[in-house]
């Protein structure tokens, strides 16, 4: 299943797939500290791959609008593992 994340326990099931792409994160509540931040003022959004009620890939992106390609989608962060 593929879903975008919303609530703090979305983004919060994400976080230990998102620590494999990126291990300078430091807390689970930093990073939803720091997603909710960026959802709010860039309006970052983020996306669950689900199997069996468990996360197993997180995809972060904008949807921007630049000078020289007018709109499109920035995926910032595209990461699968799965957690034991």
């Amino acid at each position: 299943m593929i879903e975008e994340c919303h609530s703090p326990e979305d983004i919060c099931a994400t976080f230990m797939v998102m620590l494999q792409l990126r291990p300078h994160l430091e807390s689970e509540a930093d990073y939803l500290e720091l997603v909710e931040h960026m959802r709010r003022e860039h309006g970052f959004r983020l996306i669950a791959f689900q199997r069996d009620g468990q996360c197993v890939g997180v995809a972060g992106f904008t949807v921007e609008t630049r000078l020289f390609t007018g709109k499109m989608l920035y995926v910032a962060d595209l990461g699968s593992g799965l957690i034991n």
